[in-house]
């Protein structure tokens, strides 16, 4: 969980679906002690809500101001949460737990789903009675009437509309790729290995000897050649997924490949992966523009047996709200017409992935190019 996420939670009452523990949970000690655990957990996967619930720990309530973060001392792990929760409840709750690093200090975070209710314990656990439906009830813990045990067993899924997400991809002008036929130039130089080494003009021998750091890169017209391949053969887009559903998805990823009108798979590459303008003089090592790349986003190459993919990673989306990738892929097409982007969402609230698709036309030009046109083209940087 980010920080920005985390501190807005910060800023918002206890309620339904927040609750703020000034300490850490007990995993060990008397039955007394660890039922606390599962007795929250519990309420809060319960409790009447549209969303995600979250259990705050290592922090205390200021009911005038912002609350007062302490941080905890025992971190604990998922793990030892999971094991006291689950093997007492019926049937086993959907939920997570992680530390996370806030202003300085560790917090804990409980965070649970919205999911099919109702849960409750079959045998008694230190204080948590068995048969009993506990829930969170505005900012404290309650015990469920039986017209809501029942309204919970047939309203949750009446109750939440199917979820609605939009999967769209944009330039670098931040327009839908879809909203207009992008144009493709794919070149061919014939072997780009036969083009001549780069050689600098003839430079005043003084001036040489003086700039001893000078260097020519002798790959230029082979490093120009990929580069306007590149340049004028992709499209860079980012991904952009908006959630138009009333309630939050956590834990996301979008999995989607390409196809051609035909059926074919299309290649999909990082948009970083893509050549740059070649420098004539020292080389930039390509592992330097690797640094910054973004963790959310994997691109699967394509094998014998599977296509090419892309996978993006997405903690949450809010109601309303709209997701843009940091990075951006590269797409293209082998002829013109119509591509298909084909995606599966997968989220915590979502029983099955939604499909999701995209569409976008391209007209593809292939043309071939002599050295003379690649000089020109260098210099002027214009389209082949």
């Amino acid at each position: 969980m980010d920080q920005d996420f985390l501190r807005a939670l910060l800023y918002r009452a206890e309620g339904a679906d927040l609750d703020f523990k000034r300490e850490q949970y007990k995993v060990s000690g008397s039955d007394a002690e660890r039922s606390e655990l599962v007795k929250d957990v519990l309420a809060m996967a319960n409790a009447w809500r549209e969303s995600t619930a979250y259990i705050i720990l290592g922090v205390a309530e200021n009911k005038s101001d912002f609350p007062i973060v302490v941080g905890i001392a025992d971190l604990h792990d998922d793990a030892h949460f999971q094991q006291i929760v689950n093997s007492k409840v019926h049937p086993k709750i959907d939920f997570a737990y992680e530390v996370c690093k806030f202003d300085g200090l560790l917090v804990g975070v409980i965070s649970v789903p919205k999911q099919k209710r109702p849960f409750y314990l079959p045998k008694r656990f230190g204080d948590v009675n068995a048969d009993t439906v506990y829930l969170r009830r505005g900012s404290s813990t309650a015990i469920a009437k039986p017209d809501e045990i029942a309204l919970m067993g047939q309203g949750d899924v009446q109750r939440r509309e199917p979820p609605k997400v939009s999967l769209t991809f944009k330039d670098a002008d931040d327009e839908d790729i879809s909203s207009s036929v992008r144009q493709l130039v794919h070149v061919d130089f014939g072997d780009i290995k036969q083009l001549p080494d780069y050689r600098e003009p003839d430079v005043d021998a003084m001036y040489s000897m003086l700039n001893m750091r000078h260097s020519t890169n002798s790959d230029y017209w082979r490093e120009g050649a990929k580069y306007v391949a590149d340049k004028f053969g992709w499209v860079r887009a980012t991904i952009c997924i908006k959630n138009e559903s009333r309630y939050s998805l956590t834990h996301c990823k979008l999995e989607f490949t390409v196809k051609d009108g035909g059926g074919n798979s299309l290649a999909i590459r990082y948009a970083d992966d893509l050549a740059r303008a070649p420098q004539h003089g020292l080389k930039i090592p390509k592992s330097l523009y690797d640094i910054g790349r973004s963790v959310d986003l994997e691109v699967v190459a394509a094998t014998k047996r599977s296509p090419s993919k892309c996978i993006y990673h997405i903690d949450k989306v809010l109601a309303g709200d709209t997701i843009t990738s940091d990075a951006a892929v590269a797409l293209t097409a082998s002829e013109s017409g119509l591509i298909t982007i084909n995606g599966q969402f997968f989220a915590h609230e979502l029983e099955s992935p939604l499909p999701l698709t995209c569409n976008c036309e391209f007209i593809v030009e292939k043309r071939d190019v002599s050295f003379e046109q690649l000089q020109r083209m260098l210099m002027k940087k214009r389209r082949p």
